[in-house]
Parts: C-alpha cells; structure tokens; sequence
C-alpha cells in the first residue's frame, strides 16, 4: 500500500503537473509508475520539484522520464520514438517529428526542448 502511495504523489504531483504532459501518461497503472520509480532510483523530492520545466534534471529523473515514455509506449522497445502515439497527446508539437530514436535517458531531453 505504501509503495502505491508513493507512486501516485509521484505521478500526480510530479509528471502530471507539468502542464505540456499533462494527458501523456494518464492512462499509465499505478504499476507502470511504480515500475518507473523503482528502475529509475529517481528521489521523490526530486519528482515533487518538478514544475513547468525540467531545469538541471538528474540522471535519475531523466531515466523516470524515459521509463514513463517506454510504458506509455511513445518509444519503441528498440529505442524508435512511436510518432503515431505521440500524435494522440494534447502536447504534440511538429518538432517532435524530427525526434527519431531515444536511446539514452539523456535523449528524452528533445520532447523537452519540443515544448520550450
């Protein structure tokens, strides 16, 4: 019960109040989130600090960020971004086009710099 506690403060109060993500991962489990946060080693404080923009992120929070993309499929399980599933999300810019594969966390950046 803990564990699920943690994951939705996460997920509420951190991807989702960034305001260009907000529809993106809301169809996600409880158990993909929780996924997310145990593979990342992201620190909560770190998630609750989220605002608008993710400025001077971690390694760990870029690896939630990527986690969170793979599971709501956005990225291929070979790294290939899924443009037909991203062309679903409210925050959709054309420059996400251009965004072909994200192999590292770091590569997750782009959707970022897509919605400055």
């Amino acid at each position: 019960m803990k564990h699920c506690l943690i994951f939705l403060v996460c997920f509420f109060v951190g991807v989702l109040a960034q305001e260009n993500f907000k529809d993106a991962f809301s169809a996600l489990t409880p158990e993909q989130g929780a996924k997310c946060l145990t593979a990342s080693g992201v620190d909560m404080k770190e998630i609750e600090s989220i605002k608008d923009k993710m400025e001077n992120p971690s390694e760990n929070l870029l690896c939630f960020a990527k986690c969170m993309a793979e599971e709501a499929k956005y990225i291929n399980p070979d790294g290939t971004v899924n443009h037909e599933e991203l062309k679903k999300i409210s925050s959709y810019n054309p420059c996400m086009a251009n965004i072909e594969r994200i192999s590292s966390c770091s590569d997750i950046q782009a959707f970022e710099k897509c919605t400055s």
